[in-house]
């Protein structure tokens, strides 16, 4: 066929799924789990790799009783992602679990759960010592972290001799601006429609556009039109709309003061006069027509708003 390798995933969560035996159910029985790996395994000669959780819930953490049955079965590698079944998405992963199962086993260990940018990608390697990195919900609107990690690596920025502090790999990390997230938004619904079909595409990106403008100003009326389009062409007009993501350069240029070390409070203030006549417009809105002098919309700004997309107005 033309696949590379066959990977089983015993890491879904997925109630459907479970109830059926399947997916991270396989965790309470590393014996299934092993007949399951070994008849994929001998039954190919295209490597078998497989993802596990940490375990079923807390009191059954057996990531590395799973991983040993998953080596001594055949499998080429194994993915680990540090949360249990019981916990889905939430809470902290467990990287301890991951450095066990990489204690354990001489096959290749992905780490996976909780990589978002360049230093905890460095610092799950660091601390588990696996060999790769999955990421998963980390590239949730943001698909740059994968050009971060790229030039990081290339720079050996995260290998195991790498002399740079937390705050120094931050200059790896990508900053996107308005533009390069809406084309990148427009360019994630063109793909999926040529994958999937209009129809699929246009309700798929009404969860990845909150994703693309998290933390941006404007982004709640624009997921609230998102949500009601039904066709493509309205999509993509709504996506070119500048009036839909209005105040994200006071957003950008907030963060670059940030990184820049210049007098945030000062510059921000004057970004944002120039928007003024747009605010009070917006703010009449919903006051019933209301007039709204420009002095008293007021917006203001901390540094850890601002570094993290955030606004208070």
């Amino acid at each position: 066929g033309p696949y590379d390798i066959f990977d089983i995933n015993m890491g879904c969560p997925v109630p459907k799924i479970v109830k059926n035996g399947e997916g991270s159910a396989l965790m309470k029985n590393p014996e299934l789990a092993y007949d399951v790996i070994k008849a994929a395994a001998d039954h190919t000669s295209k490597p078998v790799t497989v993802k596990i959780r940490a375990g079923w819930d807390d009191n059954a953490i057996n990531a590395v009783e799973v991983a040993k049955a998953a080596e001594a079965a055949g499998a080429k590698a194994v993915a680990v992602h540090g949360r249990t079944r019981e916990q889905f998405y939430s809470g902290r992963a467990r990287w301890n679990v991951i450095a066990d199962v990489k204690r354990a086993v001489n096959i290749p260990v992905i780490g996976n759960g909780d990589v978002t940018d360049v230093t905890s990608a460095w610092q799950m390697m660091e601390q588990t010592g696996c060999d790769f990195i999955m990421i998963g919900r980390g590239a949730l609107g943001n698909p740059w972290i994968f050009s971060a990690l790229n030039r990081a690596w290339k720079d050996s920025a995260l290998s195991d001799t790498c002399s740079q502090t937390a705050e120094q790999l931050k200059k790896y990390d990508v900053f996107a601006t308005k533009e390069e997230k809406i084309n990148m938004m427009l360019r994630h619904f063109e793909d999926t429609a040529a994958l999937k079909g209009e129809y699929v595409a246009v309700r798929e990106m009404r969860k990845h556009v909150g994703w693309y403008l998290k933390g941006v100003p404007g982004a709640a009326a624009f997921r609230g039109r998102i949500n009601q389009i039904d066709d493509a062409k309205a999509l993509q007009e709504a996506g070119r709309d500048e009036v839909i993501v209005t105040g994200v350069d006071g957003n950008e240029q907030a963060v670059e003061m940030i990184k820049d070390g210049t007098n945030l409070k000062a510059t921000v203030k004057q970004n944002f006069e120039g928007m003024a006549d747009i605010v009070c417009e917006q703010m009449e809105k919903y006051f019933d027509g209301e007039e709204i002098e420009k002095e008293s919309a007021e917006i203001t700004w901390d540094l850890e708003a601002a570094e993290k997309g955030g606004y208070d107005h």
